[in-house]
């Protein structure tokens, strides 16, 4: 069996460039759970539909997230209970690429998923100065956030 970085390779590539047109930061998220041999039975059917990030030869990408909660774990109690009109707030460090981003993802009752974020230096391990602001103004109130 072809490993997945064969596979993957397969696919006609799109830049960083490529992606700020698209952005993706309104969509809807769909997401499916399957053993392994099933994407790679499936893969070969989606490479005319679907391009990969391609980024200095590197299409498996690394990163790191911290995720930020209320103390009583608001965020994850309305995630769990499937709440919409809910959010979750991120710092997101992309390994290969070195972008950092501070990120506030809200979920609406239509099934959308609408990212706002801003550029930031690294991951922190608190919010505050104008990382607490831009929380506050895309959520719309001032949390404490843990």
């Amino acid at each position: 069996m072809d490993s997945l970085d064969q596979k993957i390779s397969s696919f006609d590539p799109i830049s960083l460039s490529e992606m700020d047109e698209v952005k993706l930061m309104k969509r809807t998220d769909t997401k499916f759970v399957f053993p392994l041999s099933t994407l790679h039975k499936i893969i070969p059917k989606l490479i005319k539909h679907y391009r990969v990030l391609d980024i200095n030869g590197v299409r498996l990408t690394a990163y790191r997230s911290l995720y930020f909660d209320t103390e009583d774990f608001q965020f994850y109690h309305q995630h769990h209970n499937g709440k919409t009109n809910r959010n979750k707030v991120r710092f997101r460090e992309y390994i290969d690429s070195g972008l950092s981003f501070l990120e506030v993802k809200r979920k609406n009752n239509k099934g959308k998923t609408v990212k706002k974020r801003i550029k930031v230096n690294g991951i922190s391990e608190t919010l505050d100065g104008s990382n607490k602001d831009f929380v506050s103004k895309v959520v719309g109130s001032e949390l404490t956030l843990k």
